[in-house]
């Protein structure tokens, strides 16, 4: 079995505090980075060398349950609490297991945690309903 492996990004944007969201940023396994111009300092994340695909975490690298059992990470919940309001973070990945399945994810969010995405695979789908054939008639692009 092959694993996978992506890279994963966001866009710039502001927030409330820094100290704060760093530290957020850091529980979740995710380095920041910043932009300036003219005194103003935005910030993105993408995940550290620590996590070992590169995509967004998906379980907390420092909590477990009672049964030893890492936790699920909320990564719009545990961000967008930091955002100023009225900003837009878009978080991209994608990635390959292989040449088996390619995968791409976006995910857009605000400050209030309100959220829309989109997977690559919805290709299917949107292609299906554009060029009237039954979706199953769409081979998959995988193995």
């Amino acid at each position: 079995m092959a694993d996978w492996y992506g890279t994963a990004r966001s866009n710039y944007f502001h927030v409330k505090d820094e100290a704060a969201f760093r530290k957020e940023a850091e529980s979740l396994g995710l380095e920041v980075m910043t932009s300036s111009s003219d005194s103003d300092l935005l910030f993105m994340v993408t995940p550290n060398a620590m996590n070992d695909n590169s995509g967004w975490p998906t379980w907390s690298p420092d909590e477990s349950d009672a049964d030893g059992d890492p936790l699920e990470v909320d990564i719009v919940g545990s961000l967008s609490k930091h955002l100023v309001k009225g900003e837009i973070v878009v978080l991209m990945e994608c990635g390959a297991e292989k040449l088996r399945y390619l995968t791409g994810h976006a995910t857009a969010f605000n400050s209030n945690g309100k959220r829309v995405d989109l997977d690559l695979g919805d290709i299917y789908q949107k292609a299906a309903k554009k060029f009237h054939v039954p979706v199953e008639n769409i081979t998959e692009a995988q193995y």
